[in-house]
Formats: structure tokens, sequence, C-alpha cells
């Protein structure tokens, strides 16, 4: 066999003219443009290849997935899997078996703190991430435990 590699450096890219060529002539960033451009001709084939690949290979697909979704929080498949297991398959804050998990992170240092069920991970949202909120809503919920719906309660915040 031929060694393409070595026939293809040094010369320019067949559709643009850049050095960076590669082994089919372009570089890549036309070869991610002409992908894209087939994409946008082809979504309805594209979707069907992808479901019935989908189908066809579930651990492979799973997998997949989990390496795109750890490496947007800087973690390998195996620090997932070693946090899952210290957190048992529960959610630090409920302690429910996770069923979807949310990485939950620092928004501001990115720093991952575990893992949560989908409710916690949105509460904590829903509390900007401030302690401070969290620890005024828990008083409220402790100062209105014994009241019921529409007892008249007037309690003040």
């Amino acid at each position: 066999p031929r060694n393409t590699r070595s026939r293809c450096m040094g010369k320019p890219c067949i559709k643009c003219g850049s050095e960076e060529r590669n082994t089919r002539g372009d570089c890549a960033a036309c070869s991610r443009a002409g992908s894209k451009a087939w994409y946008e001709q082809h979504k309805a084939k594209a979707a069907a290849y992808k479901r019935d690949w989908l189908a066809q290979h579930p651990e492979q697909a799973q997998l997949f997935d989990l390496r795109v979704r750890v490496k947007k929080y800087g973690l390998t498949v195996e620090q997932y899997r070693e946090m899952f297991a210290r957190q048992e398959g529960r959610c630090c804050i409920c302690r429910q078996p996770l069923g979807r998990i949310d990485i939950d992170h620092d928004h501001a240092t990115g720093r991952v703190r575990g893992l949560l069920c989908h409710a916690c991970n949105i509460g904590l949202g829903a509390f900007q991430d401030d302690p401070r909120i969290l620890q005024r809503a828990i008083e409220y919920l402790k100062k209105n435990k014994t009241h019921e719906a529409g007892d008249g309660c007037t309690t003040t915040c």
C-alpha cells in the first residue's frame, strides 16, 4: 500500500489552499464544512441511520453518551463510575436511587460536586446555588411545618 500521508504532506488543501491538508486532500475546516453541508441536505437519512445504529448498538451508544457528558465537566468515565460507586448509586441530596443522573458542578469554578437526581439539581438551580437562600427556605419550611393549606396562616417572610 502507498503511504498516502507522506504524499499529502506539504501540499495545500484542494478546497481552500491551507497548508493543513489531510489524507483526503482537504483541511480539517473544509472537511467539517463538507460534512455539515451533507448533513443539512440529508437530515432524514442521517436521523434514520443514527436511529438504526443506536438500536443495534445500545451499549456502545450508552458509553459514547457517557463519554460526551463527562468530558463536558473534565471527568473521565472511570472517575464518573468511581463517584457513582462512592455515592452507592444515590443522589447526594435526597439519597434516592439515581434514575436520570445530573452531574452537579459549581458554575463559578466548574468543579464537579457530585451526582444528583434531576429534581435536586433543578432545586439547587432554583435557589441559585446560594446557601443563604437555601437556608432561608429551610427555615421557612420548618416554621410552617404544622400549618395546613388554607388554615388562615399569616406567617410573615
